[in-house]
């Protein structure tokens, strides 16, 4: 109920970098107690807000939105928030912020089956990943991309990722 006010406040108050920052957070909160729709809800109104936020908020809380839509199975809703990440991480110069928006990408071309797209993507995500030091990301980044091989019936390579992502 804390939470459900701050969010309400914030909304209210126009304090969309600060709205945007609880959806950031809250998001896997939705997913693992199985509230999507209240999360997909909120992701919806907080980001529709008339604001300046800087780019690497506004681009978390995209992800946010892309996660949460992809967690419903809204694959067409987490595209376009995605796609709206991907260029909002891009302004924010941060290899971090750009990594996350490209595995959001990544995630919803995947789904929809489109293996061309969804390769580059997490090519481009491995890339980018690589730079920082963020092992968490790189081992999603490697197990999505071994996905897109192993699909391909490209299964030495595939295997090559799993084996780097485990180690």
């Amino acid at each position: 109920p804390n939470l459900r006010a701050a969010l309400d406040w914030a909304y209210a108050s126009g304090q969309a970098d600060l709205a945007m920052r609880l959806i950031s957070a809250l998001w896997v909160y939705w997913d693992w107690r199985g509230l999507h729709a209240e999360g997909a809800r909120w992701c919806d109104r907080i980001l529709a807000m008339d604001s300046t936020v800087d780019p690497a908020t506004h681009s978390s809380a995209l992800y946010a939105g892309a996660a949460i839509a992809y967690m419903q199975a809204n694959y067409p809703r987490s595209l376009e928030l995605a796609e709206s990440c991907l260029a909002i991480a891009e302004q924010s110069g941060d290899d971090r912020t750009l990594g996350r928006a490209l595995i959001a990408l990544g995630n919803s071309a995947y789904d929809q089956g489109n293996l061309e797209r969804a390769e580059s993507v997490y090519v481009r995500s491995l890339e980018t990943i690589r730079r920082i030091d963020e092992p968490a990301a790189l081992q999603v980044a490697l197990v999505n991309l071994g996905f897109v091989r192993y699909q391909q019936e490209r299964y030495g390579e595939a295997r090559t990722l799993f084996d780097e992502s485990a180690a």
